[in-house]
């Protein structure tokens, strides 16, 4: 069964309601994640989650790893190669 879904552009962002929320897709919960918790700029948050799926490890983490420095784990690399190393394919 189809449901109604209404959007409503809203400043720039889409406003989704529904009486049925279906669980969010993976590249919604990366792209939320990379925005939120990792302060990304939107363009950023795109290139990095726009092909992760259902089921892969978020490539939030792996850009947290990778962006940190060696002295708390991580590889210490700079946000552009952290990006491409990370982002889902």
């Amino acid at each position: 069964m189809v449901k109604k879904i209404c959007t409503a552009l809203v400043m720039g962002s889409i406003v989704m309601t529904s009486s049925l929320v279906a669980a969010e897709s993976q590249p919604i919960v990366c792209f939320r994640s990379a925005v939120d918790s990792l302060k990304m700029s939107k363009f950023e948050a795109i290139k990095l989650c726009s092909g992760s799926k259902n089921g892969d490890s978020l490539p939030t983490e792996c850009f947290k790893l990778a962006v940190n420095s060696s002295s708390e784990g991580g590889l210490g690399l700079p946000k552009g190669e952290a990006l491409e190393l990370c982002k889902a394919r």
